[in-house]
């Protein structure tokens, strides 16, 4: 709905060299080609097969859209340049996977990929220890990864560390001093410091808010920070019509009719979840208070 008003805002104000929108698109499905003409996202978007021989995990399952093929754009070009790349975003936004997708794309023989998860649980001294692990000792007082690869650690769910009584997240003010300062100070030997080279951080978080930590300011400005929204209607028929259809074939002993009825099935539940996050907002308006005395 922003994104409407933000394009009905840029239309009335004139002057301006807009794309012509088709049908249920914005001007935020557009991008610039090397040739200064507009062209739609979809001419990016690659066709995801379902596999017919295999049952793939659900929670790895990308099935390219405008979105996530934007998302993915934007995270190469910055982050070929080495530097730090934060998503945010709503739970089923396709964060981790969009990471984890990209990062599987390296070539294993140049560039390592390292994953690892935040907890309230975890503590500086685990993460360092981790890093730690994932290095050797190269000259001096100098570590990075082994045979001088490149190394990429992804951090989900970064902003889940716990705030001290002082305001502190201090599990992540080391990770600021890993991209900033590009090494930590000796556990074993105080006042050496270790230097680390070649490695660059990715992290994944959910807005802040509602009970949820963000993160220190020190290091958000470390990353580039780009905002992952949920799929648009488009994008969410051509997701599970991706998946039920490719599911339900003929190799896995299903008919026709069954493939055609769960196209419409899928049509369906997403008019029906529609109507139900219209009726059912996520904050109610009056909050019911009741009391027991006894």
């Amino acid at each position: 709905e922003d994104r409407v008003k933000f394009q009905t805002f840029l239309e009335e104000k004139g002057g301006l060299s807009l794309p012509k929108c088709e049908s249920n698109t914005t001007i935020f499905e557009y991008y610039v080609t090397d040739d200064g003409e507009w062209a739609h996202w979809d001419s990016k978007v690659v066709e995801y097969v379902y596999p017919q021989d295999s049952n793939p995990r659900y929670d790895s399952i990308l099935v390219p859209n405008v979105d996530n093929t934007c998302t993915e754009f934007l995270l190469n070009n910055i982050a070929k340049q080495n530097k730090g790349v934060l998503l945010i975003g709503e739970s089923g936004t396709a964060k981790t996977v969009i990471i984890k997708a990209y990062c599987g794309k390296y070539d294993p023989d140049e560039h390592l990929y390292k994953a690892m998860n935040f907890s309230s649980a975890t503590t500086p001294g685990l993460f360092q220890g981790a890093i730690e692990s994932y290095v050797d000792k190269r000259m001096g007082s100098t570590y990075g990864p082994p045979a001088g690869k490149k190394m990429t650690v992804f951090i989900d769910d970064v902003n889940m560390p716990v705030i001290n009584e002082w305001g502190d997240q201090i599990t992540n003010e080391i990770v600021r001093q890993l991209m900033e300062n590009k090494g930590f100070y000796n556990l074993e030997k105080p006042g050496d410091y270790t230097s680390i080279a070649d490695v660059q951080v990715v992290a994944a978080m959910i807005h802040p808010g509602g009970g949820r930590n963000d993160i220190p300011e020190r290091l958000k400005r470390q990353f580039c920070i780009f905002n992952c929204t949920l799929p648009s209607d488009n994008s969410m028929d051509l997701i599970f019509n991706t998946i039920a259809c490719g599911y339900f074939t003929k190799k896995r002993n299903f008919t026709p009719e069954v493939g055609d009825i769960t196209q419409k099935t899928c049509a369906h539940h997403q008019a029906l979840v529609a109507e139900r996050q219209e009726k059912t907002p996520p904050n109610p308006s009056q909050v019911p208070l009741h009391l027991q005395l006894e």
